[in-house]
């Protein structure tokens, strides 16, 4: 190659072979730039602009999804915990009724031998709130269920926005280097 280049600079000057060389160069770096040209258009750069538009509002949407379950999450638990003090109390004034061992039910009177009839007194006494009470737990793990889908959305919508951040920072190296 040295040779080469040595017997072209005797043939026709050193000026003329530098400035072919720097022709030739020029030819492929255009040719290059022109490949680099189709990734930065205005039609491209408006496209990833507004991706990076609709993945914050993605995002945005998602968050506020997450924060209304919790909201519904924190009052439901708070209505719960109200609930099980209502049925301690009630539990304790049943507690409180019964006379010995005798205690009147529907009219008409019903001996508690043991624990577990006054617990089963107790409890029946509450049956109502208890069913109420169920249906908040059921409630509550629905809720829980919508805060995980909705931390997956989120989690999503992250990731995509981190992709097009990414695409976002090549058309700007890109636009760096082609100027």
């Amino acid at each position: 190659m040295k040779n080469i280049l040595q017997s072209l600079i005797d043939d026709y000057g050193n000026e003329k072979v530098v400035q072919a060389a720097k022709q030739i160069l020029d030819q492929e770096q255009n040719k290059r730039a022109g490949q680099y040209h189709e990734l930065v258009t205005p039609d491209k750069i408006l496209e990833v602009f507004q991706l990076l538009e609709a993945s914050t509002k993605d995002i945005a949407e998602a968050g506020y999804a997450v924060d209304v379950a919790y909201a519904n999450r924190r009052d439901l638990v708070k209505e719960i915990t109200k609930l099980e003090t209502s049925i301690e109390l009630d539990e304790a004034e049943a507690f409180m009724q019964i006379d010995g061992n005798k205690v009147q039910i529907d009219g008409s009177t019903v001996t508690l031998s043991n624990d577990k009839m006054r617990s089963a007194y107790q409890k029946f006494v509450t049956k109502d709130h208890r069913v109420v009470l169920g249906d908040l737990e059921a409630e509550l793990k629905a809720i829980e269920i919508d805060i995980y889908k909705a931390k997956e959305r989120q989690d999503e919508a992250k990731q995509s926005a981190s992709v097009i951040k990414a695409r976002a920072h090549v058309q700007s190296s890109l636009l760096q280097f082609l100027v």
